[in-house]
């Protein structure tokens, strides 16, 4: 009787276990099917900076979240987003060689065109669709930055800052033509990326993670205007106490011409202002200063007459301050010329309205600041970074001196992004934000 028991049981678990493996197996499948499938005829052959978006990894991160993290999201009630769309494997963002780095395309395939439309009308605040022909509806937003076009089996979107022409592009997304093998070069590093973002770009790659209480990011990049040389850089010595740290060392390279900036009757031309940079510049933020502000109102006197009355008052402003390594003495002189500081060193109000800004040339180094008094330490120390930046939130919230950044920064700890020289034609970046929350994954501390 016994042995038939055991007979049954370890039937029982070999049971459980084979569905188990089974629904692992079919489970295993299913992703692995909507990857390959995310990967098919969804990015254009002129493809240049292309960003995946992992959406099923970041789906079971989430799940993963949910689970450790159950009393976090208890009594989040946000509605169900309802957008038409039948969300692939991958997502992929990018950008393509005939139009502008500033504008950006995306095609998913269709569930509902019916919801999708009022997806677009709703969320997306685009209430005029046109005929195309062939099957294709247009929608365009009133900016013309944002440009949507469907057929019953696909979406494709593009979202530009500079108002060009995107139809063509997205018309051949929507009739399948100049499209990118899913064996095309071009995409191959991303299939190999096993994390939630990446991107490739030329023979740059790089990749990001949402983990508990960070988001990093890493990857390789090249900016051509920029010559970084060496390995090891120098840096100013910051305010242990400063909430904005950040450096550059780095020459811009000759050659290229800059647009000229026009700032409410004053004519700035980087190149003018470029020639006497000397590769080197930071900025600090540290503290509060006091700063004497002069209040303008109109009175009449005795005869009725309208008469100007001066007062002042003290103000609490941030103290920054900027520092760069530049032919001092030649470049105070031409922004006195040019009318962007005056004669007792004030930067020109129509260029800088926020607060009053004291430019001043000590020995190799230009600084701007908002501290008339200040006193700028030649103390360096070493760095592997040419490029530095850390912003710690806590400490700029609690100068109280930004509200609309404290809005939006109030569940984010501190910031670093650091870059170092690879090569010649190669820089290697990392950043981490860092949320309050530690135990809780930072995607959903972003929304």
């Amino acid at each position: 009787m016994k042995t038939r028991k055991n007979k049954l049981l370890r039937g029982g678990v070999t049971l459980i276990l084979t569905g188990v493996v089974l629904i692992l197996a079919s489970a295993y499948g299913y992703f692995k099917f909507r990857e390959y499938k995310s990967y098919q005829e969804v990015i254009h052959a002129e493809a240049s900076f292309i960003v995946k978006i992992d959406v099923d990894k970041i789906y079971k991160t989430m799940v993963l979240d949910y689970l450790y993290n159950p009393s976090y999201y208890r009594g989040k009630t946000d509605d169900e987003l309802k957008t038409g769309l039948a969300i692939p494997g991958n997502v992929f963002i990018y950008t393509v060689g005939s139009k502008s780095c500033q504008t950006y395309f995306c095609s998913l395939p269709i569930a509902d065109v019916a919801v999708l439309k009022q997806f677009i009308k709703q969320r997306l605040g685009v209430n005029t669709f046109k005929n195309a022909g062939h099957g294709i509806t247009l929608a365009t937003s009133k900016d013309g930055k944002l440009t949507v076009a469907f057929n019953l089996k696909t979406v494709a979107v593009a979202y530009t800052l500079k108002n060009e022409n995107v139809i063509d592009i997205l018309t051949d997304l929507l009739d399948k033509k100049n499209l990118l093998s899913d064996k095309d070069q071009k995409i191959a590093s991303l299939k190999h990326a096993n994390t939630h973002l990446a991107y490739a770009f030329k023979e740059y790659i790089g990749t990001g993670e949402f983990k508990d209480g960070v988001i990093y990011l890493n990857g390789y990049f090249n900016f051509n205007d920029l010559d970084v040389q060496g390995k090891v850089f120098t840096h100013r010595v910051f305010d242990k106490h400063a909430s904005i740290k950040m450096w550059l060392n780095a020459h811009l390279l000759n050659g290229k011409s800059y647009s000229e900036i026009q700032l409410k009757g004053h004519r700035i031309y980087p190149d003018s202002l470029l020639k006497y940079y000397q590769g080197y510049l930071d900025v600090e933020f540290a503290g509060i200063v006091n700063q004497i502000d002069t209040v303008i109102t109109y009175e009449y006197n005795d005869d009725f007459e309208k008469e100007e009355v001066r007062s002042t008052r003290i103000l609490k402003v941030p103290r920054i301050i900027g520092t760069s390594r530049a032919q001092s003495k030649s470049l105070l002189n031409y922004l006195i010329r040019e009318g962007l500081l005056d004669t007792v060193g004030v930067i020109s109000k129509q260029v800088f309205p926020l607060y009053t800004l004291y430019g001043k040339s000590d020995t190799g180094f230009f600084t701007l600041s908002t501290d008339k008094n200040i006193k700028v330490t030649t103390v360096s120390e070493k760095s592997p970074y040419f490029f530095y930046l850390e912003m710690d939130f806590n400490q700029l919230n609690g100068l109280r001196q930004f509200p609309l950044l404290e809005k939006y920064t109030k569940r984010l700890d501190i910031i670093r992004i650091k870059a170092t020289n690879v090569g010649k034609e190669k820089k290697y970046f990392e950043m981490d934000l860092n949320f309050k929350m530690k135990n809780i994954n930072a995607l959903a501390q972003l929304f």
